[in-house]
C-alpha cells in the first residue's frame, strides 16, 4: 500500500506536467502476490504515459529462485520484456520482528515462471546484481525525467525566488 501511495504522489506531479515519471520498481516478489499487482498497476501507468519504468529489482527472492523470472514474465506479458531486472545478492527473508531466516518457497512465482512467456535463463542468482542495475538505470537519460517542466512551474516560496 505504501508503494501505491508513493507512486500516486510521484505521479501527481507528472500528471500536471504531462511528462512521465521515471520509476525504479523495487519488489519483494516472493511471499505473496501484492507486488505482482503493484507491478501490473505500474505497467498501466506506463501505458497511459504517466510513468517510465527504468528497471525492476528484486530485494528478496523465494527459495525456488524464481522471483526475477516472475518479474520478467509480468514485464513480458505487459509488453515490456526489455525492462532491466536485478536481484539483491542478500535475499534472506526478514520477518516482521526483524529476524533473519531462509525464504520460503513461493508457489505463485514458480507458477508465473512456468505458465507465462519470459526470456529469463536461470534462477535469481543468474540475474545481474540489483545495485548495478539501479546504477545503470539512474545514468540513463530517461532517469532525468521532466526536471525542466518541474522547475518551470515550481511556485515561489517565502524567502525563495520562483524557479
Amino acid at each position: 500500500m505504501l508503494l501505491l501511495t508513493l507512486l500516486s504522489v510521484a505521479l501527481a506531479d507528472s500528471v500536471e506536467s504531462s511528462a512521465p515519471v521515471p520509476i525504479l520498481f523495487d519488489t519483494d516478489m516472493a511471499s505473496d502476490c501484492d507486488d505482482a499487482g503493484a507491478l501490473a498497476v505500474l505497467h498501466e501507468l506506463a501505458d497511459r504515459g504517466e510513468a517510465t519504468i527504468l528497471a525492476t529489482v528484486v530485494n528478496r527472492g523465494d527459495a525456488n529462485g524464481r522471483s526475477a523470472s516472475a518479474v520478467d514474465a509480468i514485464n513480458t506479458f505487459c509488453g515490456r520484456g526489455d525492462v532491466p531486472i536485478g536481484v539483491d545478492r542478500d535475499t534472506r527473508f526478514i520477518d516482521h520482528a526483524g529476524k533473519a531466516g531462509k525464504a520460503g518457497k513461493s508457489a505463485f512465482t514458480t507458477a508465473i515462471h512456468e505458465e507465462f512467456p519470459h526470456d529469463a535463463r536461470g534462477r535469481d542468482e543468474t540475474f545481474p546484481a540489483a545495485v548495478e542495475v539501479m546504477q545503470a538505470a539512474l545514468r540513463s537519460p530517461a532517469a532525468c525525467g521532466p526536471s525542466s517542466a518541474r522547475q518551470s512551474r515550481r511556485p515561489a516560496r517565502p524567502g525563495r525566488p520562483a524557479a
